[in-house]
């Protein structure tokens, strides 16, 4: 009867069941590192888990026999004497697939309000957008009897174990110590509010992939703009041009959040193509770090009230605080503003934080034509109307072709439906 138990033990070294979200990550750091072994807490810090998300994780690998654990004095150890290949191999058919299912629809039920709840339906199944903890709040009473953290700790383990290994904290600069002993870190803080992540992303490693990727020498100085491109126009053109004619280097960031009528991987596109002419300007996605619903939500709401400022003030201490030091960037071109209140506001606080980072902020005059500024608003409201005429003496040819082209089209028939300020 034993050696019946051990063999059908033996025989099942792959139960059916889903692999957790938590347990894919510390696998995939196997596969992807061939690491040959790790302790829990450097698996924790490595990526970004919980030590208790760890400990499941490492449970489940361990009862699928694609991993061993052993105990040294206090530490644990996890390693796996299984090849990268060998590990994929073997799971490759349990693996996650963030997208649930996939539903087809005949072209005509498409509206703009099936469109809506299909984003946020996209946002929930793929994690495009991280869901949001608004806010939360502990009555004087109790605070100082540690109900933050009994509050917080099941919702992080929850958020791990459900496939988000990224998470930031918008809060009062006093709170740092209550959020840095659950393990997040510093983003950039102002004399009111801080921001904070914790998890498998990082300021400082998303900063150093732009430096690689990028082939950014950083003992040169350099310069930066930051643009929403919405779309790519004659006057962000000029900005550009005149940035690169006075500087060795140009750093354009393009606006990566997905709130525009133009989606983002578009407006990149339109910016390459636009000033591909240009030899020292680079084109960098904008990151969750620069214009932001994390740094600066009221960018894309166009939204004035009392948080203005403070969101103000701590997106220009991420630039530089972050990226100003660590890309050596000493000045930053904006587009003089005279028609939004929201970037006029935004543009007197960069000039009043970056100088203290050793940033000097050029605001330029607006390009004009025929006695108006030349706007990506303008270039939609030219959309709306189908004025293809005027639209052709607003932006490069390159972001022409792209508006008459199928997918410039789509765009086209939906900003005809929707009321948004971007």
């Amino acid at each position: 009867m034993a050696l019946y138990l051990q063999e059908r033990c033996n025989a099942e070294t792959f139960p059916n069941e889903e692999i957790l979200p938590s347990a894919q990550v510390l696998l995939l750091y196997f596969i992807y590192n061939g690491t040959v072994e790790i302790t829990t807490s450097q698996a924790s810090k490595e990526l970004g888990l919980t030590p208790t998300s760890i400990s499941r994780a490492s449970r489940q690998l361990e009862k699928l026999g694609l991993i061993q654990t052993m105990k040294t004095g206090k530490q644990k150890i996890i390693h796996s004497d299984s090849s990268p290949k060998e590990l994929f191999e073997r799971t490759q058919q349990k693996l996650l697939n963030p997208v649930k299912k996939t539903v087809y629809i005949p072209k005509n039920c498409v509206t703009s309000e099936l469109l809506e709840s299909g984003y946020f339906a996209l946002a929930h199944y793929t994690m495009i957008n991280v869901p949001q903890i608004k806010c939360f709040a502990i009555d004087p009473t109790y605070q100082g009897e540690g109900i933050a953290t009994k509050i917080l700790t099941p919702a992080i383990n929850q958020m791990f174990d459900e496939g988000y290994f990224h998470s930031m904290v918008f809060t009062k600069t006093p709170n740092k110590n209550l959020f840095q002993g659950m393990g997040y870190k510093e983003v950039a803080h102002t004399d009111k509010v801080i921001l904070m992540e914790m998890g498998n992303k990082s300021i400082d490693k998303t900063i150093n992939k732009i430096i690689t990727k990028f082939d950014i020498d950083v003992n040169i100085k350099r310069a930066m703009l930051v643009m929403n491109c919405n779309p790519f126009t004659f006057g962000h053109l000029y900005l550009i041009e005149k940035a690169a004619s006075e500087n060795d280097e140009v750093l354009v960031f393009v606006v990566q959040e997905d709130k525009s009528s133009f989606p983002f991987k578009d407006r990149y596109e339109l910016v390459k193509e636009g000033v591909k002419h240009i030899p020292n300007v680079k084109v960098i996605p904008g990151t969750e770090y620069l214009i932001s619903s994390a740094t600066f939500p009221n960018y894309f709401l166009r939204k004035e009230d009392d948080a203005l400022e403070e969101y103000t003030k701590l997106d220009a201490a991420i630039c530089g605080q972050q990226f100003g030091k660590k890309l050596n960037i000493n000045k930053r071109y904006v587009g003089e503003e005279p028609l939004c209140k929201v970037t006029d506001a935004y543009n007197k606080t960069l000039k009043q934080i970056l100088p203290q980072y050793g940033i000097e902020v050029i605001e330029v005059p607006r390009k004009t034509l025929d006695d108006d500024v030349i706007s990506a608003s303008r270039v939609r409201e030219y959309i709306k109307n189908d004025n293809l005429e005027s639209i052709a003496k607003l932006v490069p040819q390159t972001t022409y072709n792209f508006l008459i082209s199928p997918k410039g089209k789509e765009i086209g028939e939906k900003l005809k439906s929707n009321n948004s300020p971007h």
